[in-house]
């Protein structure tokens, strides 16, 4: 468009005011469709996997869709108490939400911005909005595929509704900090996850291995008891079990991670690994002592077979060899699960060859590794 002569350039900018957050929210997907356009095989390579992940759930899911009914039947005999649990859990869904974007909030960029309250709050109940579609499009699928009756679907559907409107409602109490200030201060009162006394390499891994059992962690983990049949205790034990060792190795993981994040914190302070890392390693050890003498005891207690425990020495022997690789790779932790894999392949290839000399083989891939780890 053509300026007349003599006429400002502000003159013919829009009145339409500008909002940052939803300009900054287009930019990020502007930039991630682009990052996926440079990489269109490792995309395609993603999407199969997660197109395959989603069908996989789906073919769990299907397996067990008579226990699920049964389920839906159980619940629709108390509709009162039913409906108070949906409502709780869509409620807690959006405050936790919203407690998510505020702590966001105090560390973004547009923070000290002269961004208008109005817009900011607008933007919140917008992603408010968004969220409890996301819940009646849920729950209306699942309802809708568990065959459950048309007034138990609206009901469910109004119950997700009102559970957004509570959250706007609350949203500017929320957003004020008492609340959830006060909500953060009963839960780790007396909680495992609070921290105690002086600091130290003990407490740090403590502090991250419990990081697996908060109700976030651990409710993804569920998903557990949908691959296991209905049947009898037994079937409710060994379930158990794995959701005891899907948190177990979840606490593991968090404690390997913490030699990245000491050495990005450690490094400019010129500490030498010598000092700080043995005592970061000295946790995950114990766990793994702890794990292995339990199911060792496991084991003899049942008689188990000798294919059994030539299966926990090679676990052990894998796990140490996972701790002793990513503290060496602590500076590069990307490169941890690769460097994994050809150890254990170099073991699979001793056993494979020269059996007598995988125990040889593994104590000399430990000391190279824990050699590299402390330089």
């Amino acid at each position: 468009m053509e300026l007349a002569p003599g006429e400002p350039v502000i003159a013919r900018m829009s009145d339409t005011p500008f909002h940052p957050l939803w300009h900054e929210l287009r930019l990020i997907w502007h930039n991630r469709l682009k990052a996926l356009r440079a990489e269109r095989m490792q995309s395609v390579l993603h999407g199969a996997a997660t197109v395959a992940g989603v069908g996989l759930l789906l073919a769990v899911l299907a397996a067990q869709q008579d226990m699920l009914h049964s389920l839906l039947v159980v619940l629709l005999a108390w509709p009162k108490s039913s409906l108070g649990a949906l409502w709780l859990a869509c409620l807690g869904d959006q405050v936790r939400h919203l407690s998510t974007r505020r702590q966001r909030w105090r560390c973004h960029w547009l923070a000290a911005a002269p961004v208008a309250e109005a817009q900011r709050r607008g933007y919140q109940r917008v992603q408010l909005v968004l969220r409890a579609a996301v819940h009646a499009l849920l729950l209306a699928l699942s309802l809708t595929w568990l065959a459950a009756p048309l007034p138990a679907l609206f009901a469910a559907l109004v119950t997700a509704a009102l559970a957004a409107l509570v959250a706007a409602a609350l949203e500017p109490r929320l957003q004020r900090g008492p609340l959830l200030a006060g909500l953060r201060t009963r839960r780790h009162r007396g909680s495992v996850l609070a921290p105690r006394g002086t600091g130290s390499a003990w407490a740090w891994q403590r502090q991250a291995a419990a990081g697996a059992i908060t109700p976030a962690a651990v409710a993804p983990l569920f998903l557990v008891w949908l691959l296991l049949p209905r049947g009898t205790a037994q079937m409710i034990a060994v379930a158990a079990l794995m959701l005891l060792a899907a948190v177990t190795h979840s606490a593991w993981r968090r404690m390997l991670a913490q030699f990245g994040l000491a050495e990005r914190w450690l490094a400019a302070e010129g500490v030498a690994p010598r000092r700080w890392l043995p005592p970061l390693m000295a946790p995950p050890l114990a766990l793994l002592v702890a794990v292995s003498t339990t199911v060792g005891c496991a084991f003899a207690w049942a008689g188990a077979p000798l294919a059994a425990w030539a299966l926990l020495a090679g676990g052990a022997m894998i796990a140490v060899l996972q701790l002793l690789v990513q503290a060496a790779e602590r500076r590069r932790p990307r490169r941890a699960a690769l460097a994994l894999l050809l150890h254990i392949a170099v073991l699979a290839t001793c056993l494979q060859a020269v059996p007598p000399l995988l125990p040889v083989l593994w104590a000399i891939q430990c000391g190279v590794l824990l050699s590299r780890s402390l330089r």
